[in-house]
């Protein structure tokens, strides 16, 4: 450790006196990545966020919760497995990669529209069940999306560009996660859902107006479309997938209970909504965009290893919220901190992602790497509910603490990025 602080004292010192110059995205490439990334991510915060609170009050314990969320999430653990056909297969005079946007937008505003008609208490499996269904459209939109995102930037533009993708994201978790509690307590089930369909539907207009690059293929490709994913894996390093597995996971395993948590102590669904939702969002919001820009003149690894050691601290912070007369704004404080934390550290981490992008197989080296994150967040998900139950939040904590430390240690010694400071 010593030999560690050392060396973070060093890299230091010389931060301050490393130039790089300021990169500039595009209008049209802001306005195209924030909102695909926007409406994508508002309704799976409702999932994560409104849709667990709902469970809790209905009185369902931690481990049966976590399990219907780890449900939830699955399509998002193994689309690597047909990423190589969204890659492969497309309209190329629509713009091979608008081809899927486009359907799958209509088709997931669609599955809201019914999930919005079906009374919540009555039909708790069935929306269960298109919940799922619509997790899956989002993930394979997601791969036509991340596809997109790396062939239109160019590689100066990843760290800016996956900080503007990220602040997206978060700003569709702070209205999916706030504003649409709020309005689910005012207005009610129909209302709030087809709300979020029509959120849902918003970055159809950027989307039409974007000309894509007509693809090129570089590589004869082989008939066997999981080749695709085998190529990536035989170029990467086992550390990294290791990395990919975890160093997020902790942030999850700390986070996920926060909601029903603090539901447990009495918190209305409104105060939930605006305290996770919309002051943790907007935290990981700034914390993004403030990443990504700091990404060229940092390092990738860099950030990684600051971030994640960042996240130690205050990981222990959230400890506090078990007190009793513990204030709301100091709550609030604690969860701002690690959600601004953890939207650096994302950026940081999906930065390197696209780095390590084929340009030949963007959505499926991409979403090979996403699929590896989105297993740690499964399996941490799960576990949250199962240590939450058995162990109490100190283990938990305490768990997320060494995942922390073993991240940062990988990072440290084991992961080789070249110091990619300029591209």
């Amino acid at each position: 450790m010593l030999s560690l602080a050392s060396s973070l004292f060093s890299q230091a010192k010389n931060f301050a006196s490393l130039k790089s110059s300021p990169v500039k995205l595009p209008l049209d490439k802001i306005v195209l990545i924030s909102t695909l990334y926007v409406s994508q991510s508002i309704p799976v915060s409702f999932l994560k966020t409104g849709f667990q609170v709902f469970l809790k009050q209905q009185g369902i314990d931690y481990t049966k919760m976590t399990g219907i969320l780890g449900l939830l999430l699955l399509p998002w653990t193994i689309k690597f497995l047909w990423a190589p056909l969204v890659d492969r297969y497309g309209n190329d005079g629509i713009g091979h990669r608008k081809s899927w946007i486009i359907p799958l937008q209509l088709l997931g505003a669609a599955v809201l529209v019914v999930c919005a008609f079906l009374p919540l208490e009555s039909y708790l499996l069935q929306i269960t069940l298109l919940f799922l269904f619509y997790s899956f459209i989002c993930a394979t939109q997601d791969m036509a999306v991340d596809g997109l995102a790396v062939l239109t930037l160019n590689k100066q533009e990843h760290g800016v560009g996956n900080g503007m993708q990220m602040g997206g994201y978060y700003l569709g978790e702070l209205v999916g996660g706030a504003l649409i509690l709020v309005l689910f307590s005012m207005f009610g089930w129909t209302v709030s859902i087809l709300a979020l369909a029509g959120v849902f539907l918003l970055p159809l207009i950027p989307v039409f107006l974007h000309k894509e690059q007509k693809r090129e293929i570089h590589a004869a490709r082989p008939k066997n479309f999981l080749a695709d994913n085998k190529g990536y894996l035989k170029q990467e390093s086992n550390w990294w997938i290791l990395l990919l597995f975890i160093y997020m996971g902790n942030q999850i395993l700390a986070r996920t209970l926060l909601p029903s948590i603090l539901t447990e102590h009495g918190w209305s669904a409104d105060d939930v909504g605006y305290t996770v939702g919309l002051w943790g969002n907007s935290a990981s919001m700034v914390g993004a965009v403030l990443g990504g820009l700091l990404m060229n003149k940092l390092g990738r690894k860099n950030s990684l290893l600051y971030y994640g050691l960042l996240k130690i601290p205050a990981f222990l912070l959230i400890l506090f919220l078990n007190q009793e007369g513990i204030s709301i704004w100091c709550v609030r404080g604690i969860i701002m901190l690690n959600d601004f934390i953890a939207g650096m550290a994302t950026v940081a981490l999906f930065t390197v992602m696209m780095d390590k992008c084929r340009l030949d197989f963007p959505g499926t080296d991409f979403s090979i790497q996403q699929s590896f994150n989105s297993i740690g967040v499964l399996v941490f998900v799960i576990l949250s509910g199962v240590l939450k139950k058995y162990a109490g939040l100190d283990n938990l904590i305490y768990t997320a603490v060494i995942l922390g430390f073993i991240s940062v240690w990988i990072v440290w010694r084991r992961l080789d990025l070249g110091d990619r400071r300029d591209t």
